[in-house]
């Protein structure tokens, strides 16, 4: 199974993460042992309110900042943080990132990629694999957005009693939407088509690491 997370969606899954086009967006992820769990925030000004929304959904479900392995947030540092300076993009997603990690009481290395070396014109599609070995704990794939389309239908999904591992912010009234249409990736459902072969991340020339 996998999960696609639109804006503002939150979710956890055992295996696969997907974010469809991330522009101005950050596909965020914690990972632990067992599990990704996952947020799309829009933009810098409103996501701190989405992620305070998010590890309280992840709390009340009984994930801990103990079991954190690590965590990852991928975005178009130029679109999302207004820069065309590579150094003053990195500082902004590093502050970013230690501002969630505080949220969480969370100690550790954080993860990004800067998706706008591949220049993307519409956004891009991220996903985030859960990895048990190897020197990767996740590992992250990419497309740019314009190569990616949908296939399937979304799936309604009723968040009544919060049970679902899926779930929409309320922007206007804070907490979650009661009913939501979700891209749940099983058989029968949503999937994403990508002209062309899914890209893997160049971990040793493009992937930032940094201790929150």
């Amino acid at each position: 199974m996998a999960v696609y997370l639109d804006e503002d969606m939150v979710g956890y899954d055992a295996g696969l993460i997907g974010f469809p086009h991330l522009l101005l967006c950050m596909g965020f992820v914690i990972r632990t042992n067992n599990d990704l769990w996952g947020v799309h925030l829009t933009g810098v000004d409103a996501s701190a309110s989405t992620f305070a929304e998010f590890w309280q959904w992840c709390s009340a479900k009984g994930l801990l900042a103990g079991t954190i392995t690590d965590i990852y947030g991928c975005a178009n540092h130029k679109i999302r943080y207004g820069t065309t300076s590579a150094a003053a993009g990195i500082n902004a997603w590093k502050s970013e990132m230690g501002g969630f990690a505080n949220v969480m009481g969370y100690h550790g290395e954080a993860h990004g990629f800067d998706t706008s070396i591949i220049h993307p014109k519409d956004g891009t599609y991220v996903e985030y694999r859960h990895q048990n070995f190897g020197n990767q704990s996740c590992r992250i794939f990419y497309k740019r957005n314009e190569k990616t389309h949908e296939v399937g239908n979304g799936q309604l999904v009723n968040y009544n009693g919060g049970t679902s591992n899926i779930a929409k912010v309320n922007k206007k009234h804070g907490g979650f939407n009661s009913m939501a249409i979700v891209k749940v990736g099983v058989a029968g459902n949503t999937s994403f088509f990508h002209t062309g072969k899914i890209h893997e991340v160049d971990y040793a020339s493009r992937l930032t690491t940094v201790q929150v």
